[in-house]
């Protein structure tokens, strides 16, 4: 199953809205993963939206999200964030390159 699209447009159109309404509520459970990661590679925010959570991450941290408005808002947050946007259910990662994934309201 792909991405739906129909979803993806929402949120292209009220990525700021989100953003203001749902303010990241689990940082406590973020760092919590943070610590359990593997050291020296990076980690993935799976479905980051405007990416309220990557700066509870351990770095380099990868932005995915199927909106481009959303990783947008992400840039903000983090600027040293990758945004990468792309279907959570077709990563474009290759096996074992990533030190941990979050995927919180994914």
């Amino acid at each position: 199953m792909a991405v739906e699209r129909a979803t993806v447009a929402v949120y292209e159109r009220q990525a700021s809205r989100y953003r203001d309404r749902r303010p990241p509520a689990h940082l406590g459970r973020a760092e919590s993963f943070a610590r359990s990661c593997l050291p020296g590679l990076p980690v993935a925010d799976l479905g980051c939206g405007p990416g309220g959570y990557l700066t509870h991450l351990p770095h380099p941290v990868l932005a995915l999200d199927a909106a481009g408005a959303m990783l947008g808002l992400a840039r903000q947050n983090d600027p040293a964030a990758w945004p990468l946007r792309a279907d959570v259910e077709a990563l474009p990662l290759a096996d074992r390159s990533l030190g941990g994934a979050w995927a919180r309201h994914s």
